[in-house]
């Protein structure tokens, strides 16, 4: 019996649309034990004669604990941007490419009920179908996923520094979670519960505006805004005009904001931005790897996040979309 595979509906009829910003900075292809010498062989049986086993050995830069891809100019040696995509999966198909390559923009894990795909809104062809097509929670089972599993979860998860619970716990508080933002009208107040209070999903008092701009919305570091503004540069489509106006933007996502400013994003973007929590939330330790309070907690800050990016971005060609792409680089900060 084949194991079940599942991942967000939402995202469940998602199809690359060759945006070639994860074949660039501030993303880089991370390479897992033994992934080098099996692409090689891949490479050597492909026998095209443009593409062969001493390149790919001479485009690996090993800094360790890992081997990364080289990114002349920023950018992938491996990417072909006359005709956009990797010259690799073109020479020897899905199966040659890097983990990290084949994935991206899923997060696949094995845990005790199956596999799981999540997903990040890096991808500006994700994020766009999520600010074009928002929905509430819904699981949908996957057939005949080629995407390999990148970890593994185990029984028990870790939910604090000092306490771990069974994996079935945490499905159980993922749940919960996940039936609060479903009622996006509450939004405002389920993200001040998630950071507040992370393991226990209950109703909370609703924080007054100074409260929201001190717990959920506060400066963003150089560290944050740089990985933004280099991602928000390489969207293509956007023209250059738009990154020539990348600069202008800083101070406002470095200066901390308002509580009625992020209250009235929430509140405008309401079931744009309770769909990216509630994607946000199925990492919690699952997929992130941390403790699953502080997952819930980076969830509900990095949808903050992307509310304040909206507002930043108001003038710009697509601001929901690339304000859930800022969002998601803000977090690597």
């Amino acid at each position: 019996m084949a194991e079940l595979v599942r991942t967000p509906a939402v995202l469940a009829g998602y199809a690359c649309g060759r945006s070639l910003a994860c074949c660039a900075r501030p993303w880089r292809a991370v390479l897992q034990p033994g992934e080098a010498d099996t692409i090689a062989q891949l490479l050597a049986v492909a026998a095209d004669p443009g593409l062969t086993p001493q390149q790919w050995q001479d485009s690996l830069v090993n800094r360790p604990p890992a081997v990364v891809l080289r990114q002349p100019d920023g950018v992938c040696s491996w990417l072909d941007e006359d005709q956009p995509g990797c010259r690799i999966q073109r020479a020897a198909g899905l199966a040659a490419m890097p983990k990290a390559c084949q994935n991206f923009p899923r997060s696949v894990v094995a845990t005790p009920l199956g596999i799981e795909i999540a997903w990040t809104l890096a991808c500006p062809t994700a994020a766009g179908i999520v600010a074009r097509r928002p929905a509430s929670w819904q699981w949908q089972p996957v057939a005949n996923s080629p995407y390999p599993p990148a970890r593994q979860v185990g029984d028990r998860v870790a939910v604090s520094r000092v306490a771990d619970w069974q994996f079935g716990e945490v499905m159980v508080l993922r749940e919960q979670w996940w039936r609060r933002l479903a009622h996006p009208d509450g939004l405002v107040q389920t993200l001040w519960a998630m950071v507040n209070s992370p393991l226990h999903p209950h109703a909370s008092p609703l924080p007054d505006d100074s409260a929201i701009a001190a717990q959920l919305a506060p400066a963003w570091t150089s560290a944050q805004v740089g990985p933004v503004s280099e991602a928000l540069g390489r969207l293509r489509d956007t023209g250059p005009q738009h990154r020539d106006q990348l600069r202008q933007y800083w101070a406002a996502w470095m200066a901390p904001a308002g509580g009625r400013v992020v209250r009235d994003q929430l509140d405008t973007h309401r079931h744009v931005l309770a769909c990216h929590a509630a994607l946000g939330l199925q990492h919690a330790g699952v997929h992130d790897g941390g403790a699953v309070g502080e997952g819930i907690i980076a969830a509900a800050r990095q949808t903050v996040a992307a509310a304040r990016a909206m507002a930043a971005l108001a003038t710009t060609p697509q601001p929901v979309r690339d304000g859930l792409v800022a969002a998601a680089h803000w977090a690597r900060g």
